[in-house]
């Protein structure tokens, strides 16, 4: 059963060589599948892999390649989850 996560760019960012906008995104996680769903309902399959952190995260964090082009990972506040992009 897929677990569905929300956050939220600031700014554009590329994941793979799909270019996102900024804006809320839902990320939908089923086992080692992961979708990224704008709020128009668009999809894009991601090549991800997904980890449990030792600790909850105490807030949505996103993180970016050094030049800030690229998205690099998702941690889900109030969970364990984090989302690294390839």
């Amino acid at each position: 059963m897929a677990q569905d996560y929300k956050f939220e760019l600031q700014q554009k960012a590329r994941v793979g060589q799909t270019q996102l906008l900024p804006g809320k995104y839902i990320v939908s996680v089923n086992g080692e599948t992961v979708v990224l769903k704008d709020k128009a309902g668009n999809t894009i399959d991601v090549k991800a892999k997904v980890e449990q952190t030792s600790a909850k995260a105490s807030g949505t964090s996103v993180r970016f390649s050094q030049d800030r082009q690229q998205l690099t990972s998702v941690s889900f506040g109030g969970t364990q989850t984090r989302v690294i992009f390839e």
